[in-house]
C-alpha cells in the first residue's frame, strides 16, 4: 500500500503538475522555478500530519534532490524507483 501511494504522489505531484506548470507558463520567464517550487509545496504540506519539521524537511528534500533530478533528467522514474530502496 505505502508504495502505492508513493508512486502515485510522484506521478501527481512530480510527473503531472510540473508538466502543467511548464506548458500553461510557458511563456513566463521564471516558469522552471515555478515548476520546482509549487509542486514541491503542495507535496510537503500534504504531509503536515507529520509536523512543520517534517514539511519543511520534505520540501527541502523535494526541491533540493528530487525536482533538480527531474529537471535535469526529465525523467519520473528517479522518483519512482527511490521508493524500491
Amino acid at each position: 500500500m505505502a508504495l502505492a501511494a508513493g508512486i502515485g504522489e510522484e506521478i501527481v505531484y512530480r510527473g503531472y503538475l510540473m508538466n502543467y506548470i511548464l506548458e500553461v507558463g510557458k511563456t513566463f520567464e521564471f516558469v522552471w522555478w515555478m515548476a520546482l517550487i509549487i509542486p514541491a509545496l503542495a507535496f510537503a504540506t500534504g504531509h503536515i500530519y507529520q509536523g512543520w519539521l517534517a514539511v519543511i524537511k520534505i520540501f527541502y528534500h523535494g526541491i533540493v534532490v528530487w525536482d533538480y533530478i527531474f529537471v535535469l533528467r526529465l525523467a519520473i522514474y528517479s522518483h519512482c524507483t527511490a521508493y524500491f530502496g
